[in-house]
């Protein structure tokens, strides 16, 4: 074909697998963040306190926080609050204490 250029303008394949690779790393990452960033299970039992905290931490009363933090330490002494949920539910207070409401509110 004469007088017609026959350089493609295509993309190089070295940047489409870079952009494949980046695409599937934060689909990855998105995936891991969600999964690890969610709030454990809590017993049926212990909804009402998830509740109470809530309330506590979005009126930004560290009295009504104080009043959870006792009641969960009853019942992790009685042996009805899990590992995961105590951790939780003690992020959440330790934010309130310093002060972090806004990010206490977004975990309760």
């Amino acid at each position: 074909m004469v007088g017609r250029n026959t350089k493609t303008n295509s993309i190089p394949t070295g940047w489409i697998i870079a952009g494949t690779c980046l695409c599937a790393a934060v689909v990855g990452l998105f995936v891991f963040l969600s999964y690890w960033l969610q709030p454990p299970v809590v017993a049926i039992t212990n909804l009402r306190y998830i509740q109470s905290l809530r309330t506590a931490v979005s009126s930004q009363r560290m009295d009504y926080v104080n009043k959870v933090d006792e009641a969960l330490k009853s019942l992790k002494a009685q042996g009805e609050l899990s590992e995961p949920e105590w951790t939780h539910f003690q992020m959440i207070i330790t934010k309130a204490r310093a002060g972090d409401w806004q990010a206490a509110d977004m975990r309760a």
